[in-house]
């Protein structure tokens, strides 16, 4: 029974281990997203045709974060300009008493 495993190992060719191709490597990854996801080459058409709208939503979104950031700057202005202003005697009994702990509700 050795006999015939040493004589079936044999004639099995050896695979020699070889290090991948730099250009076939790189082919390889352009079949990936930044995130790594893969891409299938059937559905390349279906993504050429969503393309302008990922392009618009990616618009809208950096618009949006555009936005919330100027209203960001915006309050922080008021909140700057709130601290800085002069407060009143009236103001500050009122802050007094909401700062107490019974909240100035005796």
């Amino acid at each position: 029974m050795a006999l015939v495993v040493a004589a079936v190992l044999a004639s099995v060719p050896a695979v020699a281990q070889q290090t991948p191709d730099l250009e076939m490597l790189e082919y390889l990854g352009s079949w990936q997203t930044d995130d790594g996801s893969a891409v299938d080459p059937f559905h390349l058409d279906e993504m050429k045709e969503l393309a302008p709208e990922l392009e618009r939503a990616d618009a809208k979104a950096e618009a949006g974060e555009q936005a919330h950031k100027k209203l960001e700057g915006r309050a922080n202005e008021d909140r700057r300009a709130r601290k800085q202003a002069p407060v009143s005697s009236t103001e500050k009994d009122a802050r007094r008493r909401d700062a107490s702990p019974g909240g100035g509700h005796d």
